[in-house]
Formats: C-alpha cells, structure tokens, sequence
C-alpha cells in the first residue's frame, strides 16, 4: 500500500514540476538531467514493483513503456505547449536512463524478497 501511495505522489510531483510554465532554477551545471535521473529511478523502482507490474512480465513491460512515455510525453508538452520551456533530448535520455536503473533496483529487490523467503523457509522446515 505504501508503495503505490509513494509511487502516486513521486509521479504527481514529476508531472507537476514538468508542466510549470517556467523551470525549476538550475543549482548547478546539469542540474535539470540529475533531477530527471533521480526521479525516473525512483518511477522506476517504485512502479515497477507495484503489484500489477508483478502479475506477469507483459505486465512489467507495459508499466516500464508506461514510464518512458510519461518522459516523452512531458518533453513535448513544453515543446509544444510552454513557451519559456523547451523539449529536449537529452531529458528524455536522462528519463530512460533512470527508469532503466529503477528496473534493475525493483529486479533486485524482486530477487532478494524471493531470496529470503525461500531462506525463511528453509530455516522453518530445519527448525520443524
């Protein structure tokens, strides 16, 4: 439940800050890329590990595809839709690459759950 409400909120943020009228001022040199970065993984890690991402690995493409859309199509909102804003490739690159990384975060974490459980197991039948 947690998952899906963190997931809720990091994308509202996401999709909020990508339609402002105006960015969010750079801190430093490629700040904005960072900022895609980070946020993608964090999609990535927590979306996918929702459990309808689970239910089967069609399920887990579609929610991936479903996540570099949501970059792509933020990026061409402002192209097209905000003037003091404009698409950019490499924001899209950066969104890939983190859904990318949140993919390989939500399999490892996918992979130790089982891990521990089949661990768990085994130490009940030792102790039985």
């Amino acid at each position: 439940m947690i998952n899906r409400i963190l997931f809720a909120l990091v994308l509202a943020v996401v999709v909020f800050a990508g339609v402002l009228p105006k960015p969010i001022p750079q801190l430093f040199s490629y700040f904005d890329l960072v900022l895609h970065f980070g946020a993608f993984v964090v999609l990535g890690a927590l979306g996918l590990l929702l459990p309808y991402a689970q239910k089967s690995r069609l399920h887990w493409i579609a929610g991936f595809t479903a996540l570099l859309l949501i970059g792509i199509g933020i990026e061409l909102w402002q192209g097209w839709w905000l003037p003091a804003r404009q698409a950019s490739l490499l924001d899209i690159l950066a969104d890939t690459a983190g859904v990318l990384v949140g993919a390989g975060i939500a399999f490892f974490m996918k992979r130790l759950r089982v891990l521990i459980k089949e661990a768990n197991e085994d130490a009940d039948r030792i102790v039985s």
